[in-house]
């Protein structure tokens, strides 16, 4: 009996492992694809003298900010 115990506690444990560490490659990506969208929005906006591009990318910034402080 407490043998099985100890396998249900095991899964459980592995289950949430795994479970973590999807959550932390899905905000890692996330946080990738913020920056690289925030470049473009500047680069863009920069070349080609569009200006809400450059709100764009502050709210980009903002959410990439909160992904780093999700992922810390």
């Amino acid at each position: 009996m407490k043998y099985d115990d100890y396998l249900v506690v095991q899964n459980k444990i592995n289950n949430d492992v795994v479970s973590l560490k999807k959550r932390s490659t899905t905000i890692s990506l996330l946080r990738f694809l913020t920056m690289i969208g925030c470049l473009i929005c500047l680069l863009v906006g920069y070349f080609f003298n569009r200006e809400y591009l450059y709100i764009i990318a502050l709210v980009l910034v903002i959410l990439f900010s909160y992904l780093v402080y999700l992922h810390s």
